[in-house]
């Protein structure tokens, strides 16, 4: 009964530190702070694009329609399982990366010392802890 215990404790925390990992690549993951917001923006679009593409912006001519039209602004993907990579995958990350909102810009050290770049740096932490 104790090692099914410490079993069952050894797969929570390996899920939590796999969760972890997977959060950490997304462009607005705890503490990251971006070189360029409207880059990483265009890059989340360009990602929609051309791996979720939907019925109307195909009508549009914006792209080809997805195999997973929308998926990544459709909470059903994170409920059914994905290979790594897959487009599936994909998608859960997309989509909890727009859960999570716009990602942060980074300071110049000028701005970061400056009371208003103190501020934003705070709430920044506060944010993600």
């Amino acid at each position: 009964m104790i090692q099914k215990n410490k079993t069952l404790d050894r797969a929570f925390s390996d899920t939590h530190l796999a969760a972890e990992a997977y959060v950490a690549e997304l462009d607005n993951a705890l503490g990251v702070l971006v070189d360029s917001e409207s880059n990483s923006m265009s890059a989340r679009y360009k990602n929609h694009l051309s791996n979720f593409c939907t019925d109307a912006e195909d009508a549009a001519g914006l792209c080809k329609k997805s195999k997973l039209p929308g998926g990544d602004m459709n909470a059903a993907v994170l409920f059914a399982p994905a290979q790594p990579e897959s487009l599936e995958d994909k998608a859960q990350m997309a989509y909890i990366q727009n859960l999570l909102g716009k990602p942060d810009g980074k300071l110049t050290k000028s701005a970061g010392a400056s009371a208003s770049g103190q501020d934003y740096l705070y709430h920044k932490l506060a944010k993600t802890h």
